[in-house]
């Protein structure tokens, strides 16, 4: 079992996730979200107990549904919502939008907008890890559906010939876009399924239960740390929302009928552990929340971007001129 403070530490991200999930959902609910959001409601536990095992200096490169776990890569919360919310404050001045938060300065690659295409990012910033030689890795995410992408199986090659340090995470919610896995791929895990291809360990868990989730990357980022090359964990879990939200559509958010929570099995082994209390976590939750609101609040304060500045930073030259 985990210390207190550690188990605090994955239960507050896990928490942190839900709740600007939710956020995010009730914002483009109200029409003020520019764009759309793909939400990833449900696969909480698939981001936090990854990122827990974290070390300064490493690098991470998330997927169009893992627009929170940017915070937790280092970017400011203010930050990520001025950028969600089309505001000057973004880290792209607002001109990004939700599916394009990066910041080289804490390690987050960005995400290319045709999914999997961003892997061989992943696979350079693997390389400069390794001549970096201090230990840190990159943690490359993908989807079950993304895994089918020849730029995928490119990188996977060539990370695992060159033996380099990257954990790929393959989340598994068994559905690209509206098309059933089982449809389109051949094997039923396509991330352990295929590691033996590239000569990779892997590991499968339940993306659940957010403690098997982190003691599974633990295992497998202690070895990529050791110079024993890239490695694969699969995560299988269920996305609770549509593939992508529609502006202004006012749906009810509840958990799906028989889906687990990952928060909820999360909260259950926190109070059966008799280290915390119902009250304690209560007032986790209301500190996370009042939080998020500020730095909502804070954004919807900030300037819209400005239209003048799309042409900034398209060429490069002096004066950007071209």
């Amino acid at each position: 079992m985990l210390l207190k403070k550690e188990l605090k530490t994955l239960y507050v991200m896990t928490l942190y996730l839900r709740l600007t999930e939710l956020k995010m959902i009730e914002l483009n609910q109200a029409g003020i979200v520019p764009g759309h959001i793909h939400s990833g409601l449900g696969q909480e536990g698939a981001y936090a107990g990854v990122l827990a095992t974290r070390h300064d200096g490493d690098y991470c490169k998330f997927t169009h549904r893992a627009i929170p776990a940017c915070h937790w890569a280092g970017v400011p919360c203010e930050t990520m919502y001025g950028e969600i919310l089309g505001r000057a404050t973004g880290n792209a001045n607002g001109l990004g939008g939700p599916g394009h938060i990066a910041d080289l300065s804490c390690g987050l690659l960005g995400t290319s907008g045709a999914l999997g295409c961003d892997t061989s990012i992943s696979v350079g910033a693997a390389l400069s890890a390794r001549h970096k030689n201090d230990g840190s890795l990159v943690y490359s995410y993908y989807g079950d559906g993304t895994s089918s992408r020849g730029p995928v199986h490119e990188a996977m090659t060539m990370a695992g010939a060159m033996k380099l340090p990257i954990l790929f995470v393959c989340v598994n919610n068994q559905v690209a876009l509206s098309t059933n896995m089982n449809e389109v791929i051949p094997v039923e895990h396509p991330g352990i399924n295929r590691a033996s291809a590239y000569g990779m360990e892997s590991l499968l868990v339940n993306g659940t239960d957010v403690l098997a989730v982190f003691h599974a990357a633990s295992r497998l980022t202690e070895g990529i740390r050791k110079g024993r090359g890239p490695a694969i964990l699969e995560i299988m879990c269920k996305r609770w929302r549509p593939h992508f939200e529609q502006m202004g559509a006012n749906q009810k958010i509840a958990v799906p009928k028989g889906q687990v929570c990952c928060v909820q099995t999360l909260e259950t082994v926190m109070l059966k552990s008799g280290r915390f209390s119902k009250p304690e976590l209560a007032d986790i939750r209301q500190q996370m929340q009042d939080s998020i609101d500020a730095a909502v609040a804070e954004a919807l304060a900030a300037p819209l971007y400005e239209p003048a500045s799309l042409a900034a930073n398209l060429y490069a030259g002096r004066d950007n001129e071209c």
